[in-house]
């Protein structure tokens, strides 16, 4: 620290000399004693320390500045305290202090020629008090009164510091939960994140007594805004006569908000009174004028001021009361308001919560009114049909920030009628609506996902055709619209609460069940989707609009043309039979029995059927389980009946086509259809014909099967009704009134129409049975209440990103091809976006202009996108529809009102054909959805009357709403009891600091908290929690711009162009957060290399090394129940989803020349079967199959063709994964093995697993542990992907690794693919069992002759997206070449020993851009690196020139044992071992010996292969690592490669040395890479850092500045600090903090508040010593030491600690510059961290100028104070 000693010099007693020895002046006082300059004769002195407490002396010398007008005070050493002579911070830190324990210290001063040496002695205590004070000046936000007493002596302090670290003696403050538990925002419409509410009769709506509100201001003040051009309101004064009585009207919005019965007058002090008229609303307080005896009071806490004349005036007697005349009401042309009665509900079910004065504001608590009163309540209005947007607006919020067309809602100008409630005591209140946000947080998440609200918002109460109606509400039609489709309806549909999972809440995650369950599937997808169920029903009404020729085919016969049931891969129909609920009577229906082997193994079948068609079932017989198969007698049987005995259910088998559904184009069976239905046999046609006619797609266009979900936009667009009767054109600019004669009567639902229900009886007929449910009646919730079907009845559907299967070709391709469909040949480059969105999303992300199509379902879905709409899953809760025609459009109905088109119109407004389900549902995944809760999304407290609010860009909110972070972060620091984890969570969130400004929208307030709570969440874990979690938020993604970045092979093979990774976040994760610029020694100075300079820790190539460490992070999913800007596109709170098809997946440098991954052990040592060895852990997926970890082909999932893994029930594993609890499954989130089971059945013979299915509705994903490979091999095999010569590509595979298809050539035949089940990849080894070793394919096969049933696994190569490419095993072998770049990067290059075409990212061609950096040698003499470029001819000739400037060279790998004795000590194992290894017991019992402790160092153990009890290349060792607190096990291999040729010229020593390295480690395979994968190297990158040599000193050094207040740490002080983050533990009086984990931020904290440097008050006196004191902090200090508490009306929406920044130079969510320092002088390295404050001169103002009365601080706000 700079010292001017202009005032102190020459005071400067006369200097003395003691020879060697010199000693401190006297210690008089805090002023301070000094000496000098002292006359040194040798620079060599001893020092005597101080000689009791309070007692400091210092040595320092000076340097005068550079024009002579200052002398700068530098610190050299310093005693204190009684203690020993010790270092100190600046230009001589690195001075050493040898003590000899009797209190002399020698130390050797540099320059003592030109140098002048001081010593100055204080003595300084502080008292009992003074010393708490100054402790909790550091620990806390500053003392209260009543903490003075309680720390002051160490062990006090000690004592607190436990207490706070104990969450049962001081639990822990959320600030998203303060927030939210007093979140009760106003809310005049619905929005995205939720629904305003409770409607007027619901228990909990809420009641005033005063007329106006804050909100009223908002929207008289609105205007026009660009994104959210609004009518303004303002207040009107009316005199109004009735029946002889005058009242003097206040209306806001034209509507009734009080009656006065004498006309309001300003407090101008002249009480003039008010003219009739428009008044502008410029500031009100939300309590009645009538509370307050005199006018002073009410201007200053319930003023209602207004515009008069452009002055902002108080209208006397403040905010007016409600009063109400129903006499006015009911003289109302339009009535102005609606009143209940609440005169019978006791006062205990009218509970007062007003805040400070409770009668103010009641709740309804009564649960049953609406019940009782179900009538009138119906009659009032309903907030879900506020909707206040205005024509020309730009930016529809929920238009995902896209241009919209012009919007002309006629009510936009109206603000919804009041409604008021006559109390018991005859006064009047009115109603307050608020939106109340619902509890979701991991512990307990929503248990339907949100589902429900959902679905309710979807559906309007409409009560007739009149287009004056001005409760009939318009709706646009465009690409974003309320459901999934262009025909329905509102774009203010809520989303479901419920996300996908992630990293820090799967483990919480629970099992839904529930039929509405809902979770968002897609950032820009809606949640809800317009529907047809194909019946005869829906299909006669079709055709009865359209003039079309849906029908379904029945009454089909078998013939020998047709596929049997036993027939191995084939696909048999099974329809349900409804009642039957024997099995005997259900085998009675067939017309012939079975073998018990065959009954068993279709029942399993049957009952493990994925599909949701709740009238039939394909299935495809394979050996689902070991024996499973049918008997060869009943080979060629057909027309049986199964029972599933789990279900009771029945099922008959028919012809394979029965019951299908086509577009009828023959005419001659067309003219047998009737109702919907051709009945084939019956109306005379033969299967003959069938057999020849079905085989053209032109005439029998297919769609799907009976009882099959579709989305009904794609239904017409295949029918033509939106091409052939210009339905696009009409609605895309949609008209403001209906059809002049729409062909219905609307429903009297509130309900869209509801799906009908039609099961075929067992012997199909001429005329379907039909069950058609009544419509549903309105209830009193939110949403129509939805008709149950019997839940037992499953469903089938195929998922809407998966292709309905084909018998035949696709009859119209899809333009674009989905992403989840996988087509065999996808384009280079993204198709151009089509006008005609597509109910499956499309992969360039916009929709295909056709949805895909194919003619009928096969044993075997079609690789190529199908046209067929897909089809989706009937939740088990389905609405009926009713037979009689409706009184009352729907929701969909209402939409197509605003379409000029009949046929459209009529269709989609038929209840007998279109409903709305949730897209969840639609997707088949509602038989269980995983619903998961996000930290500190608690619901609101409904009672709390001093609330925060929502801004959201509507009508009523206000930019002011983003100081209510600022304000909880304030009203926390001040009040709450949890200082210290509040302290380190301010402390954190300056080291990792975000800007709300620069990220745009600070206005947002829930976001922001949910930041900042991680900070809190993980102040009392570890350093690296933090790290974890900061890494990936969202918040810092967008700061420092890693969210969305990718690989550049990603970019490269999906879009054809070079893009490289952004590398802000590899940068800064590194500089600002972690290890810093330079080396630096535990102590925290400076490492130095020899030359005297610094050493950097992280250079360029590092940065773009871990740039691609940080690739494939995206954004989080929309969704609802938390505060989001409606028009922005982002989740601004969610942690970030982690997709590997973005990531990097090549080898990455660390940053000690290792790579990443060290230390972990090779996939290749894995024992068989891990999936079934401890460690292996199984993840829960729901209902769906599709993983998150793994790359399996969307079109896998819902597929009833595809051969699942399924669990035996009598499988150990499968008894894990169910858990059973009380007779029933409970299916835990996570489930990881602690010790190694047995297999069962099929599981014993494969090599993994990837998704098992446990039940029918329940699916787990296996995620082997985490390992790592080498990147080249010396054993590798070529293998192949694709099916055909020209989609052949090959690569080198890891022969131990399971990463392809069994594929064998029989007698040298073509290669045929087998699986036990779809996804059953195996290793080499395996492969060459099931083949023999003869029938193993060559390395020239180039194409798949026969894949029986396992044809899902075989696909094109696909170039554009590699994750998704299926290869085969041959015996040709395969080697590495290496492709060296100019700027020293390589590239690996796969040379199969078939040299055709070669994956593309492995290739030797411009193609592969996937270089990365390696530890080159370095020349001996220069410095540089050594390595083959075109500038010295590849070296010399040892690899081969090429056209695009590489060098292209052989690579040799060499793999050797690292010790064959035993090791020196654990640090040389430390250094030579590289390699991580699996704890011996995981290979199994006696695979290794008992293992062997080291002769020196009993930490050592070494275990020995058992075979061969020495050491060789598999021996292990188990030892700490460097910090002591970890157990590592590291392999006794070394493994190298030989870049070049040995014998070269280029390699002559000594001035080349060989081109020989490490093996690169990586922690993908390159045949298969999983996203898994990408997961676990996120972990060992951020693990990296952590256990970086810099990263305790740094981390260290940052800390003590933000929690101990002291800018300039000793060595010592750091050293111990640093300490105790390395070894995760600090003891202080007898009391050990920490849990011994890296980086424990209780070990560090309690180091820094209770080291001996930290608690001695001595200190203080030193002028060197110390910090500038935040501002922000420093005000926090004041205040709490006067007990500042709020005032009675200081209400939470009122900003707290306003313009800081402008007032002391600091506030929090506004972080100063993290890279403004003070400017090094005389490179004393002292810094000042305090100054990174708003703005530098900010930073000067609060030092210079900042005056410590109260006054300066706080100015009045609404009648209080706030700074």
């Amino acid at each position: 620290m700079v010292h001017n000693l202009r005032s102190i010099l020459f005071l400067l007693s006369p200097a003395f000399a003691t020879g060697e020895s010199i000693s401190c002046p006297p210690y008089s006082s805090r002023s301070g004693t000094t000496t000098g300059p002292i006359a040194l004769t040798s620079s060599t002195v001893t020092l005597t320390k101080t000689p009791q407490t309070g007692t400091l002396c210092t040595l320092f010398t000076t340097q005068t500045s550079l024009d002579g007008g200052k002398t700068f005070y530098i610190p050299v050493g310093r005693s204190y305290d009684g203690n020993d002579w010790e270092r100190v911070a600046g230009k001589y830190s690195t001075l050493e202090y040898t003590c000899d324990g009797s209190g002399s210290c020698v130390v050797t001063l540099p320059d003592i020629v030109t140098q002048s040496y001081y010593l100055t002695s204080y003595a300084y205590t502080l008292t009992s008090k003074q010393t708490s004070a100054r402790f909790f000046e550091r620990a806390a936000f500053g003392a209260t009164p009543d903490m003075l007493t309680m720390a002051t002596t160490t062990g006090d302090m000690a004592n607190w510091i436990k207490d706070q670290f104990d969450e049962n003696v001081t639990p822990i403050t959320s600030h998203r939960e303060y927030f939210r538990k007093r979140l009760n925002p106003r809310m005049v419409e619905m929005g995205k994140f939720g629904k305003a509410g409770p409607r007027v009769c619901d228990v909990n709506s809420r009641w005033r007594n005063f007329a106006f509100t804050r909100n009223d201001v908002v929207i008289s003040n609105r205007g026009t805004n660009r994104h959210w051009p609004i009518q303004p309101h303002n207040a009107t004064l009316e005199t109004k006569t009735v029946s002889a009585t005058t009242k003097y009207l206040w209306r806001f919005g034209g509507h009734i908000r009080t009656m006065l019965d004498s006309r309001p007058v300003l407090a101008n002090g002249s009480d003039t009174p008010l003219a009739d008229g428009q008044y502008t609303v410029c500031a009100v307080d939300e309590l009645p004028g009538s509370v307050y005896n005199t006018e002073d009071e009410r201007k200053l806490y319930a003023k209602f001021q207004i515009n008069v004349d452009g002055l902002c005036v108080h209208v006397k007697g403040g905010n007016p009361g409600v009063f109400i005349d129903e006499e006015f009401l009911a003289d109302e042309i339009t009535p102005g308001g609606h009143v209940v009665d609440f005169t019978t509900v006791s006062t205990g079910e009218l509970p007062s919560i007003g805040y400070q004065f409770p009668d103010t504001v009641k709740l309804l608590a009564k649960t049953d009114y609406y019940q009782a009163n179900s009538a009138a309540c119906d009659s009032f209005p309903d907030p879900d049909k506020a909707d206040y947007r205005t024509k020309g607006w730009i930016y529809s919020p929920y238009y995902e920030g896209r241009r919209h067309p012009n919007w002309d809602n006629v009510t936009a100008v109206f603000l919804d009628e009041p409604v008021y409630a006559k109390m018991p005591d005859n006064s009047y209140f009115i109603d307050d609506r608020r939106f109340t946000p619902l509890e979701n947080t991991p512990e307990n998440p929503i248990a339907d996902g949100g589902g429900s609200m959902t679905l309710g918002s979807v559906y309007r109460d409409i009560n007739n055709f009149n287009a004056d109606d001005t409760e009939l509400l318009p709706v646009d039609e465009d690409r974003n619209p309320r459901t999934k489709s262009t025909l329905s309806g509102n774009e203010q549909a809520i989303y479901c609460s419920n996300g996908p999972p992630n990293v820090f809440n799967e483990e919480f995650c629970k099992l839904s069940t529930d039929p509405n369950a809902c979770v968002r599937m897609g950032a820009d997808d809606e949640d809800t989707i317009v529907v047809v169920k194909l019946i005869p029903r829906s299909l006669d009404r079709i055709n009865y609009h359209a003039g079309t020729s849906m029908f379904q085919i029945r009454g089909l016969d078998f013939t020998n043309l047709t596929e049997l049931p036993c027939t191995d891969g084939a696909t048999s129909r099974w329809v349900k039979q409804d009642g039957v609920a024997t099995k005997s009577v259900c085998d009675a229906l067939g017309s012939t029995s079975v073998e018990a082997t065959t009954y068993s193994a279709f029942s399993d079948l049957l009952h493990y059927s994925v599909a949701d068609n709740e009238m039939l079932r394909d299935v495809t017989m394979y050996e689902q389980f070991q024996g499973s198969r049918c008997d060869v007698l009943d080979v060629n049987k057909k027309e049986f009946a199964i029972f599933d005995v789990s279900t009771s259910s029945c099922f008959l088998n028919v012809h394979p086509d029965d019951l299908n559904v086509y577009h009828v184009k023959d005419e001659m069976s067309s003219v047998h259809g009737s109702s919907g239905v051709i009945a084939w046999i019956d109306s005379g046609l033969t299967m003959d014909y069938w057999n020849r006619v079905i085989k053209n797609s032109t005439l029998y266009d297919y769609h799907g099967r009976t009882g099959d979900i579709i989305a009904i936009e794609s239904l017409m667009d295949r029918l033509g009704i939106y091409k052939a009767h210009g339905g696009l054109d009409v609605t895309r600019a949609p008209t403001s009134s209906p059809s002049e004669s729409p062909s219905y009567s609307p429903s009297l639902s509130l309900s869209p129409a509801i799906a009908p229900s039609e099961v075929p009886s067992a012997m199909p007929s001429t005329s379907p049975s039909e069950s058609l449910s009544p419509s549903v009646s309105p209830t009193a919730t939110q949403f129509p209440s939805l008709s149950t079907e019997p839940s037992s009845s499953p469903t089938t559907d195929y998922p809407s990103s998966s292709p309905t299967e084909s018998r035949h070709p696709s009859a119209e391709p899809s333009n674009t091809p989905s992403i989840s469909q996988l087509p065999s040949s996808l384009p280079s480059e993204p198709q151009n976006p089509s006008d005609v969105p597509s109910a499956i999303p499309s992969l360039s992300g916009a929709p295909s202009s056709n949805p895909s199509v194919s003619s009928q379902p096969s044993s075997s879905p079609s690789i190529h996108p199908s046209s067929a709409p897909s089809i989706s899953a009937v939740p088990s809760s389905i609405p009926s529809s009713s037979s009689e025609p409706s009184q009352e459009p729907s929701q969909i109905s209402q939409v197509a009102r605003t379409i000029n088109d009949n046929i459209f119109h009529n269709i989609t407004n038929d209840p007998d054909i279109a409903y709305v389900i949730l897209e969840t549902q639609f997707s088949q995944k509602s038989g269980g959805v995983l619903v998961c809760g996000s930290a500190g999304e608690i619901a609101s407290d409904t009672t709390e009357d001093d609330y925060f609010d929502y801004w959201t860009r509507r009508i009523d909110s206000s930019g002011n709403e983003g100081e209510q972070k600022k304000t909880v972060w304030t009203r926390i620091a001040l009040e709450e009891n949890d200082q210290l984890v509040q302290r380190i969570a301010f402390a954190l969130s300056q080291i990792f600091a975000i800007s709300p400004e620069f990220l745009g929208y600070s206005t947002l307030s829930e976001a922001h908290m949910f930041y900042y709570d991680i900070f809190v969440r993980n102040g009392f874990k570890t350093y690296r929690d933090v790290l974890k979690n900061v890494a990936y938020s969202v918040k810092m993604g967008m700061q420092l711009s890693h969210a969305g970045s990718k690989s550049l092979r990603y970019y490269y093979d999906a879009q054809g162009r070079v893009r490289f990774p952004d590398e802000n976040y590899a940068r800064e994760v590194m500089q600002l957060e972690t290890i810093g610029l330079d080396m630096l020694n535990m102590d925290g100075t400076l490492m130095k290399d020899d030359r005297g300079n610094t050493i950097p820790t992280y250079d360029i190539e590092d940065i773009i090394t871990f740039s691609r460490a940080w690739t494939g992070f995206d954004y989080p999913i929309r969704r609802g129940n938390y505060e989001e800007l409606d028009h922005i596109t982002i989740n601004w709170m969610d942690p970030m989803s982690l997709d590997g098809r973005g990531r990097d997946w090549f080898p990455k440098r660390d940053l000690h020349d290792g790579w990443i991954g060290d230390r972990y052990p090779l996939c290749s040592d894995l024992p068989s079967q891990p999936f079934l060895k401890v460690g292996a852990t199984y993840k829960l997926l729901g209902r769906s199959s599709q993983p998150r970890y793994h790359f399996d082909d969307p079109v896998w999932d819902g597929n009833e063709a595809i051969k699942r893994m399924t669990l035996h029930p009598n499988s150990p594993l499968y008894g894990i994964l169910c858990a059973e609890a009380n007779s029933a499954c409970t299916f835990p989130s996570v489930v990881t093995l602690t010790n190694d089971i047995s297999c069962h059945g099929i599981e014993c013979h494969l090599d993994t697993v990837r998704v098992v299915q446990v039940t029918p509705n329940v699916f787990y994903e296996y995620v082997r542990r985490p390992c790592v490979h080498l990147a080249f091999l010396d054993d590798a095999r070529t293998v192949f992907a694709g099916a055909s010569p020209t989609s052949i590509a090959r690569m080198c595979a890891s022969p131990t690794q399971p990463v392809a298809s069994t594929t064998c050539c029989p007698g040298g035949s073509n290669p045929e693919i087998s699986c036990l089940y779809t996804g059953d990849f195996v290793t080499y080894d395996t492969n060459l069992a099931r083949c023999g070793s003869t029938n193993v394919c060559p390395a020239t096969m180039d194409y798949i002759s026969d894949c029986g049933t396992c044809c899902d696994q075989k696909r094109g190569y696909q170039r554009n997206y590699p994750e998704y490419n299926f290869f085969q095993w041959t015996n040709g072998t395969c080697s590495y070449k290496v492709k060296i770049n100019l700027d020293s990067t390589v590239a690996i290059v796969h040379v199969p020993e078939y040299k055709a075409k070669v994956v593309q990212y492995v290739g030797n061609s411009v193609m592969n851009l996937n270089y990365f950096h390696v530890p080159w040698p370095t020349d001996p003499f220069l410095g540089d690196k050594l390595y083959p470029n075109i500038d010295n001819q590849c070296g010399n000739g040892t690899c081969v020139e090429q056209d695009d400037w590489t060098c292209l060279c052989d690579v040799a790998v060499f793999n050797s044992a690292a010790f064959t004795s035993e090791p020196v000590d654990a640090a040389t194992i430390r250094s030579t071992l590289k390699i991580g290894a699996f704890e011996p017991s995981f290979f199994g019992p006696g695979h290794y010996n008992s293992g062997i402790a080291h002769s020196t160092d009993t930490t050592i153990t070494i275990y020995h292969l058992s075979s061969v009890n020495d050491y060789s290349k598999d021996t292990i060792f188990k030892l700490l690592d460097e910090f002591g607190g970890e157990t590592i096990y590291l392999k006794n291999m070394v493994s190298t490669i030989s870049i070049g040729v040995d014998v070269n010229n280029y390699f002559v020593e000594p001035l080349r040395k060989p081109l020989v390295m490490r093996n690169p480690l990586s922690f993908y395979d390159l045949v298969k890479p999983e996203t898994r994968d990408a997961f676990y190297e996120t972990e060992a990158v951020i693990d990296h850092y952590i256990h970086h040599p810099n990263a305790a000193p740094f981390v260290s050094m940052q800390l003590i500045q933000h929690i101990g207040g002291i800018s300039n740490p000793s060595p010592s002080y750091v050293n111990r600090v640093s300490t105790a983050f390395t070894s995760g533990r600090f003891v202080s009086n007898g009391i050990t903090f920490g849990s011994g984990k890296l980086s424990d931020m209780k070990a560090v904290v309690a180091a820094i508040l209770l080291d001996q440097e930290a608690t001695a008050s001595t200190l203080d006196a030193d002028p060197t010593y110390g910090g500038i004191k935040e501002p922000i902090i420093k005000v926090l200090h004041f205040l709490r030491s006067m007990k500042y508490r709020k005032t009675a009306w200081d209400r939470n929406i009122y900003p707290k600690l306003s313009d800081m920044c402008a007032k002391v130079g600091q506030m929090v969510r506004i972080p100063g510059s993290v890279f403004f320092l003070p400017p090094r002088l005389f490179t004393t390295r002292t810094d000042g961290p305090s100054f990174l404050v708003c703005t530098s001169s900010a930073g000067s103002h609060s030092l210079n100028n900042h005056q410590h009365n109260g006054r300066f601080f706080f100015s009045s706000t609404s009648g209080s104070y706030s700074l």
